[in-house]
């Protein structure tokens, strides 16, 4: 499995959760995950799942600079070795495919070449980008032909009645025949008794309200106009809120979310915590930008949400909002509206039951079956023929978990 992320770590932590899935369908398979993000030793790795990290490309860069095409080379050459090595029977691909296309059109016309017996998949989320913008980059670029002579599957983890890619991104006939709609991605069971312990110390009769900006890289906007919102209230705010600024958030602004947040009462803030999935379960709000992960959690759980998303481009999480908050899924406050006054009168609204955000129950009926479609679709790819391959020994580009292709 390729897990890619550009400035988040949504990509790989749905490859991990969705590893973790497979390996209890399919005990006797084995799982290696390629990642470029560079702290994917933070997160649980799933038993019996191996990772390789790859060398990163930071934001900075220019596509085309000396830097780039040297750590292209080295990524190139890393993925290409582990697939020679590793012969998976399945490659799945799980990155945004108008992003250096050129780098993995080399990598799959590799694998095609070495292993032809070998299935590929790309993994795309529920939505990618405005239709108006996707489609045209995606002829531009190649995606188009790429997933036509080297995918056999394309996988949208999500509902076609809620947004049909084939369709909206107009997809050529020979690739929407390719297309495979799994359904959402259940979130983990978390039992209702695990609450993280600064939870436990805190006010347990006082509603929980959990800010989560995802990776962080972008989050700035939504933990500011949080912490200004409360700051406002001066402590008269009748919940607790966690605050979860996001590994990416540049040091220097989560230094000083942090020196706000301790000035505040009833606040926990995190840069990066590995119960959030706990957290999520206690609380009586969400407040995301828009997410994958946290909106399938959300769903899983039923929490009442309100997405933020910005405005940058490709648009994913605004069109995602766009479309939760269609089905009444969600709240949203709108690029533009974003401000201390708007999202406090969301935040105080739904808490307090004179609010018009619906609840992710109304969602009810949506299918949150994708890991079990998933377990399907590799049952379908690769009946058992052989004995599952055991994952190369590890070296100093792979941290050891467990073992998966």
């Amino acid at each position: 499995m390729c897990s890619y992320d550009r400035r988040g770590l949504g990509r790989t932590a749905r490859t991990l959760d969705i590893a973790s899935a497979l390996t209890g369908q399919l005990p006797q398979c084995s799982i290696l995950v390629l990642s470029n993000l560079s702290i994917i030793g933070r997160f649980r790795s799933p038993q019996h799942v191996d990772f390789i990290r790859l060398p990163g490309i930071g934001p900075a860069l220019a596509p085309q600079s000396a830097d780039v095409e040297r750590t292209l080379r080295v990524r190139r050459a890393i993925a290409e070795g582990t697939v020679e090595s590793f012969r998976p029977d399945l490659v799945v691909i799980e990155r945004d495919p108008a992003h250096l296309p050129e780098e993995m059109r080399h990598v799959l016309s590799f694998a095609r070449e070495k292993l032809p017996r070998t299935r590929i998949v790309w993994a795309l989320p529920d939505v990618v980008g405005e239709p108006r913008a996707v489609s045209p980059e995606w002829s531009r670029e190649g995606v188009f032909d790429t997933l036509d002579r080297l995918c056999d599957e394309v996988w949208v983890y999500g509902v076609r009645a809620v947004f049909d890619q084939a369709r909206e991104y107009r997809f050529p006939k020979a690739i929407a025949d390719k297309v495979r709609y799994t359904g959402y991605l259940r979130a983990p069971v978390v039992p209702p008794h695990r609450i993280p312990s600064d939870l436990l110390r805190a006010h347990p009769d006082r509603p929980l309200v959990l800010v989560t900006a995802g990776g962080g890289a972008s989050g700035y906007p939504l933990i500011s106009n949080y912490l200004d919102f409360l700051e406002h209230v001066n402590g008269a705010a009748s919940f607790q809120s966690v605050v979860i600024t996001g590994p990416m958030m540049p040091s220097r602004a989560h230094a000083q979310f942090s020196e706000r947040a301790r000035r505040l009462p009833h606040v926990i803030l995190h840069r990066f915590s590995r119960h959030v999935l706990q957290y999520q379960r206690h609380a009586q709000l969400t407040i995301s930008r828009g997410g994958y992960n946290t909106l399938c959690a959300d769903l899983t759980y039923r929490k009442p949400s309100i997405l933020v998303p910005d405005a940058a481009p490709p648009h994913e999480h605004l069109l995602r909002a766009r479309v939760f908050d269609r089905l009444r899924w969600c709240g949203v406050v709108r690029p533009g509206e974003l401000s201390p006054v708007s999202l406090g009168e969301c935040v105080t609204a739904a808490l307090s039951g004179r609010s018009e955000i619906p609840r992710p129950d109304m969602a009810a009926r949506v299918s949150l079956d994708g890991h079990l479609t998933i377990g399907e679709r590799v049952r379908e790819l690769i009946p058992a023929r052989r004995p599952a391959h055991r994952p190369p020994s590890p070296s100093k580009e792979i941290h050891q978990r467990t073992g998966t292709h």
